[in-house]
């Protein structure tokens, strides 16, 4: 698995770095030609000369990842701004992981470098961690609220000690209802655990459309409509930018993932299953 596969799983460390295509070709295990430091072109040389990891886990593939910059970047200088400016720009992307094994292991590989860059890597891992760390798993879930189809004022914290899958969604989003036939199995493979709650939280504007496409699309699993506040609260407190989302909550209230895998991907029946009798 190379170190571009890795950065393109947004979701497993909510990080994106971009890579320009460039024949392998162009590259060589000694370093580049140019006479002046471009990321750009750099990210491509190492990337191209990454060898094959069948590893998803994060802090090997970093291992590897910075040996090869410490292989193909010269001079040293090049090679640890590098490091800074891809470890920096990894940390200002949005994330509801804790990426705190490769911060620390980017210390470790950076021990020789100058101060200022390894203090550049700090203020934007901090920043991240200020912006982004209520998301992490382990920590409180902010408490969304929303009603059901009755108009009863509901939270998530009305459901405390039980396992919560949460779908946010809109009856327009054509994604969001194509996730629906998997929700629908997860209710009834999950229907007689009480201390587990698949449930859909709309974030529709009108009532009255939401009302009435459930009418229409009855589910099998629970309902609820985002109040004003609860859809303030998924803009600025957990970032939802898009549609569907699903937020996996534990039996103690405590976030699991605040953005999961998707139930039509292959590894999320499995990997739900896991969560499910933790």
């Amino acid at each position: 698995m190379k170190i571009n596969q890795y950065l393109s799983l947004g979701r497993c460390i909510g990080m994106v770095v971009a890579f320009i295509t460039m024949p392998a070709s162009a590259a060589t295990g000694q370093g580049i030609s140019e006479k002046e430091y471009k990321l750009d072109s750099l990210e491509t040389l190492v990337d191209s000369l990454m060898p094959k990891v069948d590893t998803q886990d994060a802090k090997e593939l970093f291992r590897v990842y910075f040996a090869t910059i410490d292989r193909a970047v010269k001079p040293k200088e090049w090679a640890d701004r590098m490091k800074a400016d891809v470890m920096s720009n990894m940390f200002d992307q949005y994330s509801t992981d804790d990426q705190g094994e490769i911060y620390r292991l980017y210390q470790e590989n950076s021990l020789h470098a100058a101060d200022s860059l390894r203090s550049r890597v700090k203020c934007h891992y901090d920043a991240m961690i200020k912006k982004y760390g209520h998301l992490f798993p382990g920590s409180p879930a902010p408490n969304l609220t929303f009603t059901d189809t009755d108009g009863k004022a509901l939270s998530l914290q009305s459901f405390k000690g039980q396992l919560l899958l949460v779908d946010i969604w809109g009856t327009w989003c054509a994604p969001c209802i194509e996730e629906m036939p998997y929700l629908a199995k997860l209710q009834d493979e999950y229907a007689a655990r009480k201390d587990v709650r698949i449930m859909s939280i709309a974030c529709d504007k009108k009532a009255e459309r939401w009302k009435a496409y459930l009418a229409k699309h009855p589910t099998s699993w629970h309902q609820y409509l985002v109040t004003d506040a609860g859809n303030k609260m998924l803009d600025e407190v957990y970032f939802c930018e898009g549609i569907p989302r699903f937020i996996i909550i534990g039996r103690d209230g405590n976030i699991i993932s605040a953005d999961a895998l998707r139930p039509s991907e292959k590894s999320f029946s499995e990997y739900f299953r896991k969560i499910v009798n933790q």
